[in-house]
């Protein structure tokens, strides 16, 4: 059972746990000085990117997340990234 928490599967999806928390905090504190900057960003965006708002607002996002998905599904079946048997293994 021990080995099944060591799967490349669960360490892909604890990275993105932790990455996630780690950004939002950092995006956090860069967010107080750099406000005027992302406000313009943001309208920018809202002016040039018809995903940004309106009714297909969800469909960027919904790219990457399809791409997560489909990355954890594939490392978690042993299809990508899997560990390779050791070849040099003595029998007793």
């Amino acid at each position: 059972m021990a080995e099944g928490d060591k799967s490349n599967g669960v360490l892909l999806s604890s990275g993105y746990i932790a990455g996630g928390t780690l950004a939002g905090v950092l995006f956090a504190f860069l967010a107080i000085p750099m406000k005027k900057r992302l406000e313009g960003f943001e309208g920018w965006a809202t002016a040039h990117n018809p995903f940004f708002n309106g009714p297909h607002a969800d469909l960027l996002a919904l790219i990457p997340f399809i791409a997560l998905c489909v990355l954890l599904y594939v490392v978690g079946r042993d299809l990508l990234l899997a560990s390779k048997p050791e070849k040099n293994k003595r029998k007793r």
